[in-house]
């Protein structure tokens, strides 16, 4: 379990990459993120509960929302992610950061638990919409805990990443954005919820 939580926090960063490269060139070295769900198949996703930020949040616009396997390390669950705006591949590069991307995930293969180990990234814990969340990467990172969910927000400053969470509201569970998010269902931010079924 040493060192899992860092290795999380670099996969989700190269899926991240990933989702970008698999974007197509939009004009020049722009790139637009492509998805395989729409937001219409999240309101009826009945994996685990799923939220969003609307069709646009910080200035961008929705762009792509993807449905993707996390994999045998990740109990072979799933995540829900939504990706907003585009971005520019630097020369040479192969892939870019969008500047927000919203990741639905199970608790039961992602939460607070996993960072636990002496080579895991260090949570700054905090309360976000009334449950328990925690910020990486100086504040580019936002992991917020709710029901059987973690939400994980990308973004490039703790600023939007906070614009991000204040507009998240659920697709398939009936919380809006001005409702305070649900508190983690028990167990949950030790990673001991039963995983949904796939």
């Amino acid at each position: 379990m040493v060192g899992i939580g860092l290795l999380l926090a670099l996969l989700a960063a190269v899926g991240l990459l990933a989702g970008a490269i698999l974007g197509h060139p939009g004009g020049g070295r722009t790139v637009t993120p492509k998805g395989n769900f729409s937001v219409s198949q999240a309101r009826d996703y009945g994996g685990f509960p799923v939220f969003y930020p609307g069709d646009s949040v910080a200035g961008y616009e929705l762009t792509a929302v993807s449905r993707d396997p996390l994999g045998p390390m990740r109990r072979n669950q799933e995540s829900v992610l939504f990706s907003y705006g585009t971005c520019e591949l630097p020369p040479g590069e192969g892939g870019c950061s969008l500047p927000v991307s919203v990741s639905n995930e199970p608790a039961c293969s992602r939460n607070l638990s996993m960072y636990a180990g002496s080579l895991s990234p260090r949570p700054v814990m905090s309360g976000v919409r009334g449950t328990t969340a925690a910020f990486f990467e100086g504040g580019s990172r936002l992991e917020i805990q709710t029901g059987t969910t973690t939400v994980v927000i990308f973004a490039f400053s703790k600023r939007n990443a906070l614009l991000v969470a204040r507009s998240l509201r659920g697709l398939n569970v009936p919380v809006s954005a001005d409702d305070p998010l649900p508190l983690p269902a028990k167990g949950a931010v030790e990673g001991r919820v039963p995983c949904p079924k796939q």
